[in-house]
């Protein structure tokens, strides 16, 4: 599971199941890189880090095509996932 937080948000639930969780600032990224919320770009950036089938590259180069930026706001989603 992926959380877009700042802090960990670990539950009692998530531990009796074993759920792992990530969280990463998404919004807190947005707004510095952006300036808006768009916090599906660093949120993307975590799902490559978290499932490693998902290439950080393929997704850079997919979201600079149609966009024209965001890689860097992606790469520091991928950078800043933390475990828990």
């Amino acid at each position: 599971m992926i959380i877009n937080s700042e802090k960990k948000m670990k539950t009692a639930t998530m531990k009796k199941k074993g759920i792992k969780s990530y969280h990463v600032d998404a919004y807190g990224i947005s707004l510095e890189h952006l300036k808006k919320d768009l916090s599906i770009v660093p949120m993307l950036g975590a799902l490559a880090k978290v499932f490693s089938k998902i290439s950080l590259k393929n997704m850079k180069t997919a979201l600079e095509l149609e966009y024209g930026k965001g890689g860097a706001v992606l790469e520091e989603g991928y950078k800043s996932v933390k475990l828990g």
